[in-house]
Parts: C-alpha cells; sequence; structure tokens
C-alpha cells in the first residue's frame, strides 16, 4: 500500500511540468488527445503554483523543481508506453495455451524488472528534486504531497471533482 502511495506521489508530481517546455511546439494530436493534454497542463500548472505558494520557492527553485517534475513525466510517459507494449505480448502469450511457462516466468521477470527500473528512476529523481529544497522546504514538500494524496484518495479513482460540472452531489 505504501508502495502504490509512493508512486502516486511521484504521478501527481510529475504533472507539474517545466514552463519552458511549453514553448516546444509539440506534434499535433487528435482532437481527443488535445482535450487531455490540456487538463494535464492544468494540472501541472495548480501542482506547481501550489508548490511554490506553500513552499515559498524561490524563482531558481521554480525552475530547478519544474525541471524535476517535468522529468518526472517524461519517465511515466515512457514507462506507460513501455507497460502497454508489454501488456499486449503479456495478454497474447496469457490467452495462448502453447506458450510454454518459461516464456511466461520471462514475461513475468521482465515486467518486474520494469517495474524496479521505473522505480528506482522515480526515486532518483524524486532526490534531485529534494536537493532544490531547504530542509524546511523539504518536510513541507512531503506534507504538501500526502494532502493531496489523500485528496485523491477521497475521491476515489474516476471520481467526479466537486463543484466542476460532475453533477448533483449524493450523500
Amino acid at each position: 500500500m505504501a508502495r502504490r502511495r509512493y508512486l502516486a506521489s511521484f504521478f501527481l508530481l510529475a504533472m507539474g511540468l517545466s514552463l519552458a517546455a511549453q514553448t516546444l511546439l509539440p506534434p499535433p494530436d487528435p482532437p481527443d488527445a488535445s482535450v487531455g493534454r490540456q487538463r494535464r497542463e492544468v494540472g501541472r500548472l495548480f501542482v506547481v503554483q501550489r508548490m511554490r505558494e506553500t513552499l515559498g520557492l524561490s524563482d531558481a527553485q521554480t525552475l530547478k523543481v519544474m525541471d524535476s517534475l517535468k522529468a518526472m513525466e517524461d519517465l511515466r510517459a515512457a514507462h506507460q508506453a513501455t507497460l502497454r507494449t508489454m501488456g499486449r505480448t503479456l495478454e497474447a502469450h496469457a490467452v495462448d495455451p502453447g506458450t510454454p511457462e518459461k516464456v511466461l516466468l520471462e514475461d513475468v521477470a521482465l515486467f518486474r524488472s520494469e517495474q524496479d527500473r521505473f522505480e528506482s528512476a522515480l526515486k532518483a529523481e524524486e532526490g534531485r528534486l529534494m536537493e532544490a529544497l531547504a530542509p524546511r522546504q523539504q518536510v513541507q514538500f512531503l506534507l504538501l504531497r500526502r494532502q493531496l494524496l489523500d485528496r485523491m484518495a477521497d475521491r476515489g479513482p474516476g471520481a467526479p471533482r466537486k463543484g466542476r460540472g460532475g453533477g448533483p452531489e449524493i450523500p
């Protein structure tokens, strides 16, 4: 459970991308993807602004933190792409009764290796983020992360946000 919470915190933090990266022209997205990209960008900006206000980040610190958050987002995106590819292979092997157990075990080992690689890379990037912060800011960062994760957990996965067009609240 703690491991999932730890990963979820990185996913949340990875949303805060660098403003400098916004100046790059991304390839055109299909119409549906552009809506998701806009939502992620708004979410990232919210996280960055919240961190800046709560932690009292200087401009230099903000840039370093934003770079780390962008790196985390890039790691997450690459990891998800890898998992999608692995998922297709795993599914094909799982439904094929002729797949030898040795191949299935190799698939599992590859999957776990990818998970470990991703978690290690996230921890390293978090270390770089923490290095940009003073000790008091590090504590404030950990508390803010916990607060944001608790809010996400209270809503549950896929739950509409209150006050954002999610329909009537049912007590």
